[in-house]
Formats: structure tokens, C-alpha cells, sequence
């Protein structure tokens, strides 16, 4: 099977395990050679937040997800950019989502150099895609999240998920059960049950009365909210404001 040509119509077939990815990696140098093919998957909207940047080499965010031919994938979670010089680089639409692929042929560089450089400017960027948004692409599961915010300080100097309490607090605000996007998926007894994402600007889901919902900047979804969704139990302020 070629990797230009994997079939992404079931993600069910795709088995994350890290033991095989690491497997094709010899270090050299201060790189990694592959000895087999390898694709670097990541959303294309990276482009768009400034989260990769094409040049000579593409220069991408290290939260991306790693494919070989026989659909073993493992995840790269290190929040700084990290220097690649792939073969071909190719598009690939998943539940019509875009994506971009960088393919790295057998016997070449991964990398271009294992170091990467601290720096905070992406941060923004990036909580805006994953918390704000709620952008989060099939192959990261909540608990590749929470990882993500507490390595920020490691690898980009920023505070920003120093705190465990405040990264678990983040992810658990966004991840919801599948079937019911207003109940958190931290109350749910059942951990076998699927889960989804909802972004922190959503109005419908992140705000359970209505005042909540039509103070702020966005009114115009809180009052369609409300009329769909009205608050059995009002807040005390809502209790006020209706008095």
C-alpha cells in the first residue's frame, strides 16, 4: 500500500501504537533516519493560525500524528516547532476535514535537527485551536491534550499548563459526551461511552442560563440558544434581573 493512497474512510483501522513508530528511527547525528516510508499528518488549518510555515523546509508544530503503511500511527506532542524536509507533500480530506501530509521516504532524514528553539508566540494560536475552537484533530484523545498544555512549559518557556490541576480543569471543560454535548464527560460513570469536543466560544453548550448566554460578545448565538434551550434553573442574578 502506498502511502498517498491510504484509505482514511474508517479511522477504526488505524491502531495507534508508539512502540512500532519507534521502531523505524535511527538516531544520527543530531537526527533520526527512518527505515521505512512515513507519513506526518496535520490539520490545514495549521496554516491559517500560524502554526506551520512553509519555506525551504516546512517548519510545523510539533502536535501532529505519524502514519506507516500498514495504518500503526503514533502521536508527536511537543509544543515547539519542529524543522522537516519531507519528500512530497500531499492533501488528504478526513470526515471533510483538510489535512496536509508530509511523506518521508526510507533512508532519509526525519528531522532536520532534533533541537528545537524556546519560544512563546505560538501559544495564543494554539489555545485558540484547541480550547477556543475546539479543533481537535482524530488522532489526539483528551488525554494527549492535557499532555500537550503540561509540556508548554518544557519546550516554549511559557506558564501557560505549569499547573496540572488547571490542564485537567481546561481539557475537562471541552471534552463532552458524544450523545449529550451538555453533560462533561467527567461525570460520566461509563468511560467506554464515546466523547466529543466542544469549543469554550460555543454558547449553546458552555452556558447553562440564559443571561450567561446573551451578555458577552455573543448575543446573537445566546438568544437562539435560549429560545432553543431555555434554563430550568435560574441563577440568582437571573432571578434579579426578571424581579
Amino acid at each position: 500500500m502506498n502511502l498517498e493512497n491510504l484509505d482514511f474512510d474508517n479511522l477504526n483501522s488505524f491502531k495507534r501504537n508508539p512502540n512500532k513508530l519507534k521502531s523505524i528511527f535511527k538516531e544520527i547525528d543530531n537526527s533520526f533516519l527512518v527505515n521505512e516510508d512515513i507519513l506526518i499528518l496535520f490539520p490545514e488549518r495549521y496554516i491559517n493560525r500560524n502554526l506551520v510555515t512553509f519555506s525551504n523546509n516546512v517548519s510545523l508544530l510539533g502536535l501532529y500524528c505519524n502514519i506507516l503503511e500498514d495504518k500503526s500511527y503514533s502521536i508527536t506532542n511537543v509544543p515547539a516547532f519542529i524543522d522537516i524536509e519531507p519528500s512530497k507533500i500531499i492533501d488528504i480530506s478526513i470526515d471533510d476535514i483538510n489535512y496536509k501530509g508530509l511523506i518521508i521516504e526510507k533512508g532519509t532524514r526525519y528531522l532536520l535537527n532534533k533541537e528545537v528553539v524556546k519560544r512563546e508566540q505560538f501559544i495564543y494560536d494554539l489555545f485558540y485551536e484547541l480550547f477556543i475552537k475546539a479543533n481537535i484533530p482524530w488522532y489526539l484523545d483528551y488525554k494527549d491534550i492535557v499532555r500537550t498544555l503540561l509540556y508548554i512549559k518544557k519546550y516554549s518557556g511559557s506558564n501557560i499548563g505549569r499547573s496540572n490541576v488547571t490542564s485537567e480543569l481546561f481539557v475537562s471543560i471541552i471534552t463532552r459526551l458524544k450523545d449529550n454535548k451538555k453533560i462533561q464527560y467527567r461525570y460520566v460513570e461509563d468511560k467506554r461511552k464515546p466523547y466529543s469536543f466542544v469549543g469554550m466560544e460555543s454558547v449553546f453548550y458552555s452556558f447553562n442560563n440564559t443571561v450567561n448566554r446573551l451578555v458577552g460578545s455573543y448575543s446573537d448565538q445566546g438568544l437562539t440558544a435560549s429560545l432553543l434551550d431555555p434554563s430550568d434553573n435560574l441563577e440568582k442574578i437571573e432571578k434579579l434581573l426578571r424581579s
